[in-house]
Parts: structure tokens; sequence; C-alpha cells
């Protein structure tokens, strides 16, 4: 079998815990085998907010999924996105939800919805970091399911180490900044503060096992399905060319 592509994006302004956060997800993920990754920061890649012109449905390819807006990066970490077999999209909790960089990059992705769901059936993985140990971790990790959810994608848990060990959140990788007491974003000691949370860190490793894992099942499993004994035709961006027809 051909190793799994999963990709890795944080979804924040700052180069601080959420970078480290998702490049040690990905670091587990290549640990399973068979896995290559790549990873990109929307602090580094900017994304603008959607106008809605819905151009994209009209004019929109994969290689640039928005012909309205050409003067930032949303269309180079689209078309990374749908050569992607699976994803680690990680976010600090801003105000009880996802940051606005993120979120740009939510909206715009309607623009692969409008290229024959080019994100339908991959598999995806979750992680969040908060100030406070109940800080909005959940509410965070859900603003990101439903995201890709609207994609048809395949959205996964923690795996099945929580018998084992403590895993803290059952719907994703949830940190917080030091233990037993945060540590503030100011200080120089707040890069390294999720380090201190090992039940954090236990789910953070965990979700990206479980990406690694299900990103494998779902790839090899559609390889083996007949398109026709598909309620739909699958998408060339999965790694299987397919007739629509069939």
């Amino acid at each position: 079998m051909t190793p799994v592509k999963i990709l890795g994006i944080a979804g924040s302004p700052r180069k601080g815990n959420t970078e480290q956060l998702v490049k040690l997800a990905l670091e587990t993920a290549e640990s399973v085998g068979n896995v290559v990754t790549q990873f990109v920061s929307l602090r580094e890649k900017p994304v603008k907010p959607c106008i809605a012109d819905y151009a994209c449905g009209q004019k929109g390819t994969l290689e640039e999924p928005c012909p309205t807006i050409k003067d930032d990066c949303g269309n180079e970490v689209m078309a990374m996105m749908a050569k992607a077999d699976g994803f680690i999209i990680g976010a600090p909790v801003y105000f009880g939800g996802v940051t606005a960089q993120l979120k740009a990059l939510m909206d715009r992705s309607m623009a692969l919805e409008f290229k024959g769901m080019a994100l339908r059936n991959k598999v995806a993985g979750l992680l969040t970091i908060a100030y406070a140990r109940n800080g909005g971790q959940e509410h965070t990790l859900f603003d990101m399911a439903r995201w890709l959810m609207l994609h048809d994608m395949i959205v996964v848990s923690v795996g099945a180490d929580r018998p084992k060990e403590s895993i803290g959140c059952y719907w994703g990788g949830s940190c917080t900044q030091g233990f037993p007491f945060p540590i503030r974003s100011s200080t120089q000691e707040s890069k390294k503060g999720f380090q201190e949370d090992v039940i954090g860190i236990n789910s953070i490793k965990s979700v990206a096992k479980r990406v690694a894992e299900m990103t494998k099942i779902i790839k090899a499993g559609i390889a083996n399905v007949p398109a026709g004994e598909l309620a739909w035709p699958l998408h060339p961006t999965f790694g299987v060319q397919t007739d629509a027809k069939k």
C-alpha cells in the first residue's frame, strides 16, 4: 500500500503551543508507519476572509479554488488540503472558540465543496489548547468538527488508549498551558507549558495515532470497493479515480 499523506494545519496567529502540538501529533502519526506528513501554519500562510461571491462554484479549480481572492495563501492551503488523505488540525481557544485565522479557512473551504465535495471521505483529528483546564476546549473542538462534517469528512476521536491512560477529553486532543496551574501566554515559560500537561499530551498522541490508523483503513477500503457499489462517485483527490457514470 502506498503511504497515506496527513496534512497538519496550525490555526494560531502566534508561534506557540499550537504549532508545537500539531508537529508533535504529526511525528506521532508517522511513528505508526507508512505515513508521510506535511505541516502548514496559518501564521505563515495567512488566509483572508470569504466574501461569498460564489465565484468558486463557477470558476474555481482544485489548483485555484478561489478565483476572487488571489493575494493571500488561501488557494495554496486549499490545494494542499485537496491532495491530503487525512488531517490533524489544531487551534487555540480564542474567546471560547476557534481563531479568526482558522475561521477564515473554514469559510473559504466552501470552494472545495463546490469541486465535487473534494474533502469527502477524508479523515481528520482535532487538537486544541487553552489557558484554563476547562477553558473552552470542547467548544473549539466541536467548532472544527462541525466544519469538517459539512465536507462529509470522517472525524475521529482519541482512539483506544482511554482504558489504559488518562485522556482527559474524548472529542480530540485537549491541552492546557501548564499543570497543575496554567502559565500566561505572555511569558517565555508558556511556550513549553503544555509539556507539563501529561494528560493532554496523551490525548494529542492518541488522536494522532487514530488519524493515521483510520486514514489507512479508509484509503485501503475505498480502493477495494467497486465503484458500482458506492452511493456516490469518489472524488479523484482521494487517490482513486472513478467514473461518475458507473
